[in-house]
C-alpha cells in the first residue's frame, strides 16, 4: 500500500491565516461586480431595452433569493455559523432587488435625464 501523506498547518501559516482572516473581517474593501460595472455604462442601452432586461434580472433575483432562504434555514445536523454566508448572500441579493425595483420604475416613467433621452431618441 502507498504511504500516506498528511498535511498540517504550520505555526507560520496559522499566523498568516489569522492576520489575513482578520483583515478580511474588519476592514471593508471595493469588490468590483460586472453590474456595478453595468450601471455605469448603462446609457450604452435604450432605456425601453434596459427596462426589460431589469425585469429578466428582477425575475433571477427571485430565483435566487428563494435559493438562498432555503440554504439559510437553519437545520438540526448543521450550526448556524457554517449557514452564514448563505445569509450574506441573501441579504446582498435582496438589496439588490430593492434597487433594481426603483431603478427600474424610474427608468420606465422616463426619469432618465436629458443625455441618455438623447443617445436613444424615441
Amino acid at each position: 500500500m502507498p504511504e500516506r501523506t498528511v498535511y498540517a498547518l504550520t505555526a507560520s501559516g496559522q499566523e498568516v491565516l489569522t492576520r489575513e482572516m482578520r483583515e478580511l473581517v474588519a476592514v471593508p474593501a471595493k469588490e468590483y461586480l460586472r453590474f456595478e460595472a453595468a450601471m455605469a455604462l448603462i446609457v450604452v442601452l435604450p432605456p425601453a431595452e434596459v427596462v426589460t432586461l431589469l425585469g429578466e434580472r428582477l425575475q433571477a433575483l427571485k430565483e435566487l433569493i428563494a435559493e438562498l432562504r432555503e440554504k439559510s434555514r437553519a437545520r438540526k445536523d448543521v450550526e448556524w455559523i457554517h449557514l452564514i454566508e448563505y445569509e450574506y448572500r441573501l441579504a446582498l441579493a435582496e438589496a439588490e432587488e430593492k434597487f433594481v425595483r426603483r431603478f427600474r420604475a424610474s427608468v420606465e416613467s422616463g426619469d432618465v435625464g436629458e443625455l441618455w433621452q438623447r443617445l436613444h431618441p424615441s
